[in-house]
């Protein structure tokens, strides 16, 4: 029996079309600081971890352009209705003892996969 050796590369290295995603399985919470940090604050990428799993997405133009058009939308009724707020854009919220394995399984399907191939983007380091 051949035991391989696990392959250690930068995450940054890893290229995603814009609309696509990768789920990376069993990632530990220190894991998931590393990985933070080693991609930085100004990355193309979102990043979501919860229960060990962590999802790196690089959204289409068209979900900025309608994020842009909803946060106007939100601030000019806060502002009508003279509400304080504080712009928090990409921020991520971290609690490390709600990112534990859970028990539960989500199997739904994400939509949208023929849009990213509709417009042939072009790969981008996350």
């Amino acid at each position: 029996m051949t035991i391989a050796n696990p392959v250690v590369k930068p995450i940054s290295q890893l290229e995603l079309a814009p609309g696509s995603m990768a789920t990376l399985r069993n990632v530990t919470w220190q894991e998931f600081e590393s990985i933070l940090e080693e991609l930085g604050e100004q990355r193309a990428a979102r990043v979501a971890y919860s229960g060990g799993n962590l999802e790196i997405m690089v959204p289409l133009p068209e979900h900025e352009r309608a994020k842009i058009v909803i946060a106007d939308l939100v601030k000019t009724i806060l502002r009508s209705q003279r509400r304080n707020w504080e712009p928090l854009g990409s921020t991520t919220f971290k609690r490390e003892e709600t990112s534990r394995p859970s028990h539960r399984r989500n199997h739904s399907k994400r939509s949208g996969a023929g849009d990213a191939n509709r417009h042939q983007p072009v790969s981008q380091r996350i």
